[in-house]
């Protein structure tokens, strides 16, 4: 029926491949410690000013670093620990929507000084990176 891939197989890429997951576990990581570290210093850093922090301020922070170590964990996991091609495709979907997602809360909500600048940095540092070893694992 869907014959393009083998979903059970194993990953079988170049080695080089490795680095790109790699790069976008390691960005997971930073932005999950840095949100429990400092989630305020974080929002700032990135322009969302928040003056006076509620107790909502702070679960969203939270529930922010959460959502980033949980791509962080299915990343390591269903890439560097499980070798099957629908494990690695599963966690670099997950990290995609998330991207997509934070991209279009952030177009939605004006939170771009410059949308050009903002949403080129969102596609090159996160999404194309996203895509490219998407599609050369499932090429």
């Amino acid at each position: 029926m869907f014959d393009v891939v083998s979903w059970s197989g194993p990953v079988d890429v170049a080695a080089w491949w490795y680095l790109i997951p790699g790069y976008l576990t390691l960005w997971s990581l930073v932005m999950a410690s840095w949100n429990f570290a400092d989630g305020p210093g974080m929002f700032r850093r990135f322009g969302l000013e928040l003056s006076v922090v509620t107790d909502a301020d702070r679960f969203n922070i939270k529930s922010s670093a959460a959502r980033y170590l949980g791509i962080a964990a299915a990343l390591a996991i269903g890439i560097f620990a499980v070798d099957s091609v629908a494990a690695a495709a599963t966690a670099l979907i997950a990290r995609l929507v998330m991207d997509v997602g934070d991209l279009v809360g952030g177009v939605q909500t004006n939170q771009f000084e410059n949308v050009a600048t903002g949403v080129a940095q969102s596609l090159t540092m996160f999404i194309l990176p996203g895509v490219v070893a998407l599609g050369w694992l499932l090429a």
